[in-house]
């Protein structure tokens, strides 16, 4: 096995927002939904809240990350599906650091998050839900939601595509 030499670049007083700057640069060349880009800011602006402004990329080390986790498990109004998503977000913006070698490798690791289980439609309600209603009888709205049901059943469509579908 042969090994690689790799160089670091002098980061030693390179800022968490300088180096978040060029990580979105990257996501745009990258050409990342605005969606994405907006989740990555978010995730990094809680984090900067925690750790503080101007704080240096070589400063955040595996421990700084568990004392985040622990603070956010603090909250009561976050569970922990949501700090997955918080870490997901981060844990793509410091891998990206790690690899320019703004900083020391390490793993953040997800925390065990129970699912809860999602309340499904009974038969009965599904069956009101795709009966296709009366076009003589029904209203516009009654019409619009069986159609935007029957449409999202079948193509799994999020909702930001139905938003966005255009009749040409």
């Amino acid at each position: 096995m042969t090994k690689k030499i790799t160089m670091l670049k002098n980061t030693s007083n390179k800022t968490l927002e300088q180096a978040f700057e060029e990580f979105i640069k990257y996501c745009k060349i990258k050409n990342l939904s605005n969606q994405s880009i907006l989740h990555y800011q978010y995730s990094f602006d809680k984090f900067v809240r925690f750790v503080g402004d101007n704080q240096a990329v070589k400063s955040i080390t595996k421990d700084v990350v568990g004392d985040y986790i622990l603070h956010l498990k603090e909250d009561d109004n976050i569970n922990d599906v949501t700090i997955n998503t918080y870490l997901r977000g981060l844990r793509a913006i410091l891998y990206y650091f790690m690899r320019l070698g703004y900083m020391d490798n390490f793993k953040i690791q997800l925390i065990k998050a129970e699912k809860k289980a999602k309340q499904v439609y009974t038969d009965e309600e599904l069956e009101i839900l795709l009966t296709k209603p009366n076009l003589k009888k029904c209203s516009f709205t009654e019409y619009r939601n069986w159609v935007l049901i029957n449409f999202l059943l079948g193509t799994g469509a999020r909702i930001s595509t139905v938003a966005n579908v255009l009749i040409g």
